[in-house]
């Protein structure tokens, strides 16, 4: 009974998620790297390489950008456009017009802001001419940048009936970004039918940078709705064989039909740490069993911080939310203009999302049923710790219904303890706080929490006070070494040095520089500065300054902040922005309601 549950609820949220356009890979794919502004005045892009699609070309002459193949008539698997560089999150557009052949079935397809590809209904593809190709136009998430690129993308139509893989490669991922994708195949024998349920997934022969499974590589599959997701730990290249069996227990082959199951690849670039959402603790009870009215026992309780990026609470009205942990998928809810989402007074489960004006998010989970008594049972559907504990959470707050409303998508890779009572139900725990953080997000953290800015009296300049969370990636420190700080476009030119304990002095508090730093072991952390120059009402600039005017003369602004450590040779860069608004010559990340 518990299986037919846990098979049920993953083919409906693979469904929700192709609805809702979750896709981390392109929200989050690369960030900023270095601490420093180039010519252009804009923070340098990783690898100092300007915003470009990641996605694989096509092996001919016309440069088109591959998405896979797809069978019309049969029931269309989303595909993703993804790029990197500049500065996230990404936008992607694609002009409607009488030559865009993405215009002339836009009734069917849908290009949501996040990239993401879908027929909207969820249903089969039509019978269109193939193959279908549309033009993409990506913007990066830096106000005022001129930084973007444009790129024809390809859906190409087979037939027959071989079932098989869609796609020979997925997205590259950035170290330290939250990272989806998606395994896609063809003709499996539920491919016809208007449900995901019966196709398993599986891989095998992994090799990455940090062993020889997706968890020890920071990355985790979904078991039910193919989805590969995490935070990647490490820069390399992470290796696997990829598997699909369907409902008559046929395995897929792979995309050019040459054998069973699809070698795949996942580059992983070396990148700045960034999180839009950071979990804080998670408890999870499960195998509890049913009460004596036949409902579940078992629970989910999360609580983390969340970048608003200057979204008041009421804004995220009609917006669905989903939590997914490693081969559980919660149900689905959509929030009021209250910041809470949860579902109607008696359904079990019972879900409540809730959101605060300062970042805070919870998420609790009653009355559920997580499938698996036996240990066995656990590994295969919750995915629980099969290596150190490691477990895939992620989180999609997206709206559904308007593509031009920027999603909040977060994956990462956590390290749970469990105990397990005589009953055969057991706990499973993770907490950020505390000594030793590396080992319990292994990925590492970086995410704005709070970023207050002060006008200074008589100049075009704000004293800005920033609080955030910082974890180190596995093999890394924060606690030591020399300190280079960015907000906006500017950089203090003169390095801080750590103690070792993660606090270190600058400039004085009417300096214009950074007046001090402090990054702790349990993950909290806070920078001050001196009044630092913006730019003025006049958009004029001089000399060395933030970019950013001041709050008496704007009513928003994004503000970007970029902390890089170099400790023994080793450099660990951690960078995120916020959206902040004036009020009484004060900058502020707080939120309205």
């Amino acid at each position: 009974m518990f299986k037919l549950v846990g098979n049920a609820r993953a083919a409906l949220m693979g469904i929700l998620f192709a609805m809702v356009g979750f896709s981390y890979a392109l929200a989050t794919s690369a960030g900023v790297s270095a601490a420093i502004a180039n010519a252009s005045g804009r923070a340098a892009v990783l690898g100092g390489t300007s915003l470009h699609f990641t996605n694989p070309k096509i092996a001919d002459a016309s440069g088109d950008f591959d998405l896979g193949d797809a069978v019309a008539g049969s029931l269309f698997t989303a595909r993703y456009c993804r790029a990197a560089g500049g500065l996230p999150p990404y936008a992607f557009t694609s002009p409607l017009s009488a030559t865009n052949p993405l215009s002339k079935v836009r009734s069917e397809l849908s290009l949501l802001l996040t990239g993401k590809v879908l027929v909207g209904t969820g249903g089969p593809l039509s019978n269109v001419a193939g193959p279908i190709k549309f033009a993409v136009h990506v913007t990066d998430g830096l106000s005022g940048s001129n930084e973007f690129a444009d790129g024809q993308f390809r859906i190409t139509l087979v037939s027959g009936n071989l079932f098989k893989f869609g796609i020979s490669s997925l997205g590259n991922a950035a170290a330290g970004h939250s990272y989806n994708d998606q395994l896609v195949v063809v003709n499996g024998s539920r491919l016809n039918a208007a449900s995901l349920a019966g196709i398993t997934y599986s891989v095998d022969t992994v090799v990455g940078p940090n062993g020889n499974t997706l968890e020890s590589n920071g990355l985790t599959l979904n078991a039910f709705d193919g989805s590969i997701f995490g935070k990647p730990i490490s820069a390399g290249t992470i290796t696997f064989v990829a598997h699909a069996t369907d409902q008559q227990s046929m395995k897929a082959v792979s995309r050019d039909g040459s054998r069973e199951g699809q070698p795949l690849s996942i580059v992983v670039d070396p990148s700045s740490l960034n999180s839009d959402i950071v979990a804080t603790s998670i408890k999870i009870q499960a195998g509890s069993g049913l009460d004596r009215n036949g409902v579940g026992k078992d629970s989910i309780a999360f609580k983390g911080f969340v970048n608003l990026q200057g979204q008041s609470i009421s804004s995220f009205s009609g917006r669905s939310a989903i939590l997914k942990i490693s081969n559980y998928t919660s149900p689905t809810v959509t929030f009021s203009s209250k910041g809470i989402a949860a579902t109607a007074k008696g359904v079990t489960p019972a879900v409540v999302f809730k959101i605060g004006t300062k970042g805070a998010l919870t998420i609790t989970i009653k009355k559920e049923i997580i499938p698996g008594t036996a240990s066995t049972d656990v590994v295969q559907k919750l995915g629980v710790p099969s290596i150190g504990g490691l477990l895939g959470v992620s989180i999609s707050i997206v709206d559904p219904t308007n593509a031009s409303i920027q999603p909040i998508l977060s994956a990462d890779i956590l390290t749970f303890n469990s105990k397990t009572a005589r009953n055969g139900s057991f706990t499973l725990t993770f907490s950020l706080g505390g000594r030793g953080g590396q080992n319990k997000a292994p990925a590492g953290n970086f995410l704005l929490t709070s970023v207050v800015g002060s006008d200074a009296k008589g100049l075009v300049a704000d004293s800005w006070k920033i609080g955030f969370i910082a974890t180190p990636a596995k093999g890394t420190t924060l606690q030591s070494g020399s300190v280079f700080v960015s907000i906006g476009t500017f950089t203090d030119p003169t390095a801080i040095t750590l103690s070792g304990k993660g606090s270190g002095k600058g400039g004085g508090s009417k300096d214009p520089r950074v007046s001090k730093i402090s990054l702790s072991d349990a993950g909290n952390g806070s920078l001050t500065t001196g009044p630092l120059p913006g730019k003025n009402a006049g958009g004029v600039v001089t000399g060395p300054n933030t970019g950013i005017p001041t709050a008496a003369t704007a009513s928003t602004a994004t503000v970007s902040v970029d902390i890089s450590i170099t400790n023994g040779g080793v450099v660990v860069d951690l960078a995120d922005s916020v959206a902040v608004a004036s009020a009484r010559n004060k900058w502020s990340s707080v939120v309205g309601k």
